[in-house]
């Protein structure tokens, strides 16, 4: 399992744990986030789109569960994809907005 964190000082207040899916015979997709409080279910998100990929649907995992919340939280997102982790872990997400890379999908997410 890989790991995405999104923290302050105070600690994890909550857990969640995301992916994405598509089915390219269908070209569909969706995504879903199982968020925690103290371990017992807190919320539970989900969606599906049309016309979609594998990787924005996991992208929108994470970032569905971070809209969730309207105040600062302390939190450990789970993914299992590689291409969410890299991105965010290594600071490469951060490096494409400041340069405006638009080489790169997905930027409007």
């Amino acid at each position: 399992m890989l790991y995405l964190t999104v923290s302050n000082d105070r600690g994890m207040d909550y857990i969640a744990w995301t992916d994405g899916s598509h089915k390219p015979s269908t070209n569909t997709g969706g995504y879903s986030s199982i968020i925690t409080k103290n371990k017992k279910i807190f919320a539970k998100l989900y969606q599906g789109f049309k016309n979609t990929t594998n990787n924005r649907m996991e992208l929108l995992g994470v970032i569905a569960t971070l809209r969730y919340f309207t105040t600062p939280i302390s939190i450990l997102i789970h993914s299992d994809s590689q291409y969410v982790v890299s991105s965010v872990n290594n600071g490469h997400v951060f490096e494409w907005i400041k340069n405006n890379d638009t080489s790169k999908k997905n930027l409007d997410l």
